[in-house]
């Protein structure tokens, strides 16, 4: 058997690196993550390389490096997003497309002048935009 060497970037010498294999475009394959918790607001960002079979080698992603605090829905073959500070969130669910990552429904939520604005987007398009109706909507949009 042969080891192949992975070099795996990081960014910040602070941050706590940790390899963590999982399958991430869901084609059977383990694919690397390395996570950096030291973003001060407890949201995290990763760096991934899928494993490609074809060429035997380990690839950047750097669309899924651009997500934070990714949760993987295995059995509907999605992936979940979550983000969060003191005036923002969303939540965002993706599915690929051969090899690309596509944003299929989520919610934004902020606050403006004590005012909790919510805006539920399917296939990158906003269906509903409101400042009343969060409680019923929010309950359907989660990373179950």
């Amino acid at each position: 058997m042969k080891h192949k060497q992975v070099n795996l970037k990081t960014t910040l010498i602070s941050s706590m690196i940790l390899p963590i294999k999982r399958d991430f475009n869901f084609d059977g394959y383990n694919d690397i993550e390395t996570r950096n918790y030291s973003l001060p607001d407890f949201n995290f960002r990763s760096y991934h390389f899928l494993y490609d079979y074809k060429t035997n080698q380990f690839v950047e992603n750097n669309i899924l490096d651009s997500l934070y605090n990714i949760e993987l829905l295995p059995k509907r073959k999605e992936i979940c997003t979550k983000y969060s500070n003191n005036e923002y969130s969303e939540l965002k669910i993706y599915k690929w497309e051969k090899d690309t990552l596509i944003n299929t429904k989520g919610y934004e939520e902020k606050e403006i002048n004590g005012i909790v604005y919510l805006t539920i987007k399917r296939n990158n398009k906003t269906i509903v935009s409101d400042s009343i109706i969060k409680t019923r909507l929010i309950e359907k949009l989660n990373c179950e």
